[in-house]
């Protein structure tokens, strides 16, 4: 397991880290909690926000955005 905390100032665009992949998107379950300000999950059916004190699961195939100064930890798969 893999514990990730990030922080993102406002306009963050994660997208480009998945840049390679298949379908250019993160391959793993992703689940976690946003502690600061608020985060966009781009998804291939459109896109969902998160806010501070939400929990979240990112499925595969997500990209990431933050649409405001943020912080947040994630859980995911090593393999």
């Amino acid at each position: 397991m893999m514990v990730g905390f990030v922080q993102a100032p406002a306009g963050t665009d994660l997208r480009p880290a998945t840049k390679g992949l298949p379908d250019t998107c993160a391959r793993a379950h992703t689940g976690g909690t946003c502690l600061r300000g608020r985060v966009r999950m781009h998804t291939t059916d459109g896109h969902h926000d998160f806010v501070a004190g939400e929990a979240f699961y990112w499925a595969p195939a997500t990209r990431r955005r933050a649409l405001e100064d943020s912080e947040y930890v994630d859980f995911s798969p090593n393999a």
